[in-house]
């Protein structure tokens, strides 16, 4: 078994140190209070989830705290700073696991395949159109506009009925 190396927190060098694992800690550090100085223990921070399913923490410089997602300080830590117009993907499509091996920088499109690869592609994922027709197998009536979305061709031909009547 490998022991875990830690590395500075890209822009919070001093302050905080990530994992090739994916955990996140703080250092310890002298803080001054009203009564005076006094040590404050580093440790080992417990990630929350974002909105969309990513660990997050909360990061805390000059007084300011700043929301960053544990792959992202990852791979700025291991790999390089985000290069520009690049997102930080998941090989395994699992967001859950921030590994270094497991994260790479790419480009949105390529995240985009990614995440239809995966099954996590919210259009990719669904079976039903709103009204209920399938769309996908032997019955599905499915069109795919040069947005990449999914429509459901008997959806769009009862919209131009309707527009057509007037209704």
């Amino acid at each position: 078994m490998t022991e875990e190396a830690w590395k500075p927190v890209f822009g919070y060098e001093g302050l905080y140190e990530v994992s090739d694992l994916g955990n996140v800690r703080s250092l310890d550090r002298v803080k001054l209070n009203r009564w005076g100085e006094y040590l404050k223990r580093g440790a080992v921070l417990r990630p929350g989830l974002d909105d969309k399913g990513y660990p997050m923490v909360v990061l805390t410089r000059d007084g300011k705290p700043r929301t960053r997602r544990v792959h992202v300080l990852v791979l700025e830590a291991f790999a390089s700073p985000r290069p520009a117009g690049l997102h930080a993907c998941h090989g395994d499509g699992d967001s859950q696991n921030n590994r270094v091996e497991n994260l790479r920088w790419d480009t949105p499109n390529e995240n985009t395949f990614d995440k239809v690869r995966h099954g996590t592609h919210l259009q990719a994922a669904q079976t039903h159109c709103k009204r209920g027709h399938p769309l996908g197998g032997p019955d599905s009536d499915v069109q795919i506009r040069p947005n990449g979305r999914r429509r459901c061709r008997r959806c769009e031909r009862e919209n131009q009925r309707m527009r057509r009547a007037g209704v």
